[in-house]
């Protein structure tokens, strides 16, 4: 069984990948080049 800890280390690498993606296709979509 996970520990909060462990799973909230485990969570929060695909969760800051994931919010870097989303956050460079919203900027790409803002500011279309």
């Amino acid at each position: 069984m996970l520990s909060v800890d462990q799973f909230l280390r485990f969570i929060s690498v695909p969760a800051v990948f994931a919010a870097f993606v989303i956050a460079s296709q919203i900027s790409a979509a803002l500011s279309p080049l």
